[in-house]
């Protein structure tokens, strides 16, 4: 490797592969392949030389074991005998037909001098992008005040994928506006700050590899999944000079100022979890008979290590997915039918025939009352372990701690005895098979939402006459309820699917059967997310 001879990434040459590029990685995730759910394709990459031009690059899968122990995001490497691969369009991100692949011959070496940018941020105007002057087919970085945002909402996306996304009005220097939809992880992290951000009252985003599209007359910017990067009011050169020309600007034609940034939303993370839904423990919604979402706190125990420390669940209904083959439609003139692998919910009752599967990761929890497994999401795993589930399965493949798949990601022990606080769904397959296995939708460790639950907890957690009937904690006196008169005090603001019809409780003989059963079988039966219980074991979760 001549590291006195650098190509920079406009002069290389397609038919040769014997230069030595000289960049920094400036984002890095994990390819799957949309067809074939849970395949790894292989490492992303968007790197940027000294002279400030960004490119693709790719580390194939069967290549990864050999470099992807190295490459890390933010650090920068010599790199001899990549190739130039072309890009089909639809993952280009930037205006070049050609990729970097590095393959076996490929040499990586760590590089402690380089002399570029530290982001290779380039922003365009809002008037740019209004104007047409920047391609919609590549990514774009913008930057904006944060003038309005909506509270987060859930949706399905054109494939039946549950996704949560929030809404942006952002502000330039000119005052031209426009709106941004944020959507899943970068939702999470926007709204995130905006919740432990609340008195700030200029917030300043930018948003790097981002996408925007125009439709019906209307321009709309958003992130783009995997390779944008937010950065919400950082200590950047870029933040701070935009801070200080609009403050400048709103001060000479404002004279009360501007209203802080949490006054914008209708409903705060606090209030999702003290004020919106009610406050159960895992015994007691077992005497749950509708769907519906609650909140309980508890330690989380560990992974679920009973089998893998992962499934592919669908994404409709999170039941474990089955692989089966089908007969594809007969090409014209075909004498044979051809045979194609898909995935099909073991879910008898999923609306969904061939279903998109996506990683679920079991775990066990205990609160005051029980233990019971809840299922994260690709999007919960990310905000707990910093990486996604199909990330750490990679990673299992050619980390040397972790050779099998079975073995539980050294990431994991880091969460052994924290507590959260978890939003998790009730659903109908929980109410009629007697299981646990809920799905998280929403999870915080915030230590003031923590206290405020755990002064909720009933005194007495012993099970006497006087307290067969359920007890749960008001949320506004933290007096202890029924569930079902904690639902009809919440009323409309309470899930649809939940209302006082919908959330009742057993009578108090049943539930002393019930509870004694549990105290009997507690120690010797083990749960499963994918399981039914055995008989007689009453409402135990």
């Amino acid at each position: 490797m001549d590291e006195n001879n650098v190509t920079f990434l406009n002069n290389l040459d397609w038919r040769s592969k014997l230069f030595t590029i000289k960049i920094k990685v400036l984002r890095l995730w994990i390819r799957v392949n949309p067809k074939r759910e849970g395949e790894i394709v292989g490492t992303e990459m968007v790197v940027m030389d000294e002279q400030g031009t960004r490119m693709q690059a790719t580390v194939w899968s069967k290549f990864m074991k050999k470099h992807e122990i190295l490459l890390n995001e933010n650090e920068s490497y010599y790199i001899y005998k990549s190739q130039l691969s072309v890009i089909k369009s639809n993952f280009k991100h930037f205006d070049k037909e050609h990729a970097i692949s590095l393959n076996f011959d490929t040499s990586v070496k760590r590089c402690e001098n380089f002399d570029g940018s530290l982001y290779g941020i380039r922003l365009a105007s809002f008037e740019s992008i209004k104007g047409g002057e920047v391609d919609v087919k590549y990514r774009v970085d913008f930057i904006g005040y944060v003038d309005e945002w909506s509270e987060p909402e859930m949706t399905k996306t054109k494939i039946g994928k549950d996704s949560e996304y929030m809404n942006l009005q952002l502000l330039d220097e000119e005052g031209i506006k426009l709106n941004c939809t944020l959507w899943d992880e970068y939702c999470d992290e926007m709204f995130g700050y905006i919740q432990s951000h609340k008195e700030e009252v200029h917030v300043v985003l930018l948003v790097q590899f981002g996408s925007f599209n125009k439709y019906k007359g209307k321009m709309t910017l958003s992130n783009a999944f995997h390779i944008t990067r937010l950065f919400i009011n950082a200590d950047i050169e870029e933040i701070r000079s935009f801070r200080t020309k609009f403050v400048e600007k709103i001060c000479k034609t404002s004279s009360n100022g501007q209203k802080s940034i949490g006054s914008s939303g209708s409903i705060s993370v606090a209030d999702d979890f003290l004020v919106k839904h009610p406050f159960s423990n895992f015994r007691d919604i077992t005497l749950l008979d509708k769907p519906c979402e609650v909140i309980v706190l508890g330690t989380i125990m560990g992974v679920d290590d009973k089998g893998d420390w992962y499934y592919l669940g669908c994404e409709e209904c999170t039941r474990k997915v089955e692989t089966t083959m089908v007969i594809e439609d007969a090409e014209d003139g075909a004498e044979e039918p051809k045979f194609k692998q898909v995935l099909v919910c073991s879910n008898q009752d999923c609306l969904k025939e061939v279903v998109v599967a996506t990683p679920m990761i079991p775990i066990r929890v205990q609160d005051y009352a029980a233990i019971a497994s809840l299922t994260l999401f690709e999007r919960e795993a990310r905000k707990m372990l910093g990486v996604t589930a199909i990330q750490l399965l990679e990673k299992c493949k050619v980390d040397q701690a972790c050779l099998e798949e079975k073995t539980i990601p050294y990431q994991f022990k880091s969460l052994n005895d924290k507590k959260f606080a978890f939003k998790i769904q009730i659903s109908q397959f929980n109410i009629d098979n007697h299981i646990d296995g809920y799905a998280v939708h929403k999870l915080v460790n915030d230590a003031a939402i923590i206290e405020s639950l755990e002064s909720r907890i009933p005194a007495d957690q012993g099970v006497d006459e006087a307290a067969a009937d359920v007890s749960l904690s008001d949320m506004s006196t933290g007096n202890p309820f029924a569930l079902k008169d904690a639902v009809d005090s919440i009323g409309d603001s309470f899930t649809p699917d939940c209302t006082s019809k919908d959330c009742s409780k057993t009578s108090s003989s049943e539930l002393k059967r019930n509870l004694a059963d549990v105290y009997e079988v507690e120690e010797s039966i083990s749960l499963s997310s994918t399981k039914v219980k055995k008989a007689g074991v009453g409402a135990y979760l």
